[in-house]
């Protein structure tokens, strides 16, 4: 990059009090409703088939503007009941002023490991973004990443991405093998499948974890422990998760080296087991260890309804 390419980009080192900056500094964001952190359904005969997979995590706003005459980023936690941000962080980034333009630019975003996600413009230089459907956020999102932003993949600087797509149809088994938690799954028409809607929580006991074989036991009406088939392991990611839920001194994949002659050692005669929350694949007619929960586990009842209820039509 030539140096008058590069001066077209803000690079934000300074040293700030953030106690006496952010108060002022947010008395300058718009009104935020919590409308502006979802989506709503949209009435189109749009033939897109592709999907959109947002992430779960914390709702976070990313805000350009400008304060006392100087460009800046911020990063704002917002809680959507209350319509009210709740903390404020500077962040490190490189773009261009023309996103502080007004009001600034502000985009709902989530926290992906090191990374953040973008999933829906707000306002765009100082105007309130004023197309509803979700693809033309993702286009215009993509314009900014690729024209308006710098990516300093080193120091303090953080990462902006955009949500993964994707067109396969059996799309609940596509999510989780995501290497995120999904929140919702969008559509052309803004049409939202919750991943929530699909999940149970299960107590996961192992057989063999070097096989992959885990047992899933949820409740009887009585409150007694009932069994309910082996858990769905396909994929490495979770494979990976669970072994290292089960077997701690394991750190990762790399070396995690199993052969058909090889023994684990068992720390203790009892199984081990864990709360987790478990998605159902209407497909595959199984469930899915997805993540480690702190609900209590669920009646067989709730779980025979999802079954029958999460058909295929319904994707």
């Amino acid at each position: 990059m030539n140096d008058l390419k590069k001066s077209l980009f803000v690079h934000i080192l300074l040293v700030m009090n953030y106690s006496t900056l952010f108060p002022e500094m947010l008395k300058q964001v718009p009104r935020l409703r919590k409308e502006d952190v979802c989506y709503h359904y949209q009435h189109n005969n749009d033939n897109n088939h592709t999907k959109i997979y947002i992430p779960s995590g914390k709702r976070l706003i990313l805000w350009f503007l400008t304060f006392q005459g100087k460009p800046y980023s911020v990063l704002l936690e917002f809680d959507d009941r209350k319509e009210a941000i709740t903390q404020c962080f500077f962040q490190y980034l490189s773009f261009k002023v023309e996103l502080t333009s007004g009001c600034g630019t502000l985009i709902w975003c989530t926290k992906v490991d090191n990374q953040f996600c973008l999933n829906k413009i707000i306002y765009w230089m100082g105007e309130k973004y004023p197309h509803p459907r979700c693809f033309s956020h993702m286009d215009d999102l993509k314009y900014m990443l690729e024209n308006y932003v710098h990516s300093m993949h080193y120091g303090s600087f953080f990462t902006l991405r955009l949500p993964i797509m994707g067109r396969g149809s059996n799309v609940i088994f596509e999510a989780t093998s995501l290497p995120y938690d999904v929140y919702t799954i969008l559509g052309a028409t803004n049409h939202q499948i919750r991943l929530q809607e699909y999940m149970a929580t299960f107590r996961v006991q192992e057989v063999d974890v070097q096989k992959d074989i885990y047992d899933l036991i949820c409740l009887h009406k009585d409150k007694n422990s009932c069994y309910h088939g082996h858990a769905f392991v396909n994929d490495l990611k979770t494979s990976v998760f669970l072994k290292q839920l089960f077997r701690p001194r394991q750190k990762n994949y790399e070396n995690i080296e199993f052969s058909d002659d090889e023994e684990e050692r068992p720390e203790s005669t009892t199984p081990k087991s864990f709360l987790m929350c478990c998605v159902y694949l209407p497909r595959q007619k199984a469930w899915k260890p997805y993540k480690k929960s702190h609900r209590s586990v669920d009646f067989v009842s709730k779980i025979k309804f999802m079954e029958n209820k999460k058909y295929e039509s319904m994707l």
